[in-house]
């Protein structure tokens, strides 16, 4: 029997891929992605590798293509800096989601031990299910 895999499940699988290691601390960031306000109280958002912040390039006044940006800059292996309700509020899961959907194949070929042999099942009938479909209709 297939056992769906949820979101909260698909978008640590996604993190896990990219091995992306969520942190509280700081200093042990390779990127940081946080609020912070202006001298004249408007609430801005930066993302930066390091202390030297550019307005230009890593301050952002509008949140919602933030996490299209945290992605853009994350490398593989990087440990980000974001508070949890940060991260909550710009729908950085979606993100990982996103990015595990599009690399389904990839993990199918081989699954990680925290996926059942059902939810692989699962995966491969949701998923490669769709692909072929697409590809029926390409040939067409």
């Amino acid at each position: 029997m297939m056992k769906e895999i949820d979101e909260e499940k698909m978008a640590q699988l996604g993190q896990d891929m990219l091995d992306i290691t969520i942190t509280q601390e700081w200093n042990n960031a390779d990127l940081r992605c946080y609020e912070e306000t202006t001298a004249d109280g408007y609430e801005v958002f930066v993302i930066s590798a390091d202390d030297n912040v550019s307005v230009c390039e890593n301050v952002f006044y509008y949140d919602h293509d933030l996490a299209d940006e945290v992605m853009d800059e994350l490398n593989i292996g990087d440990t980000l800096y974001i508070e949890e309700d940060f991260a909550e509020e710009i729908d950085l899961n979606q993100q990982f989601i996103e990015y595990f959907v599009e690399n389904v194949d990839e993990f199918i070929a081989d699954p990680s031990s925290s996926v059942s042999k059902e939810e692989v099942e699962w995966l491969k009938d949701t998923y490669q299910k769709d692909d072929e479909e697409n590809d029926e209709e390409t040939v067409s």
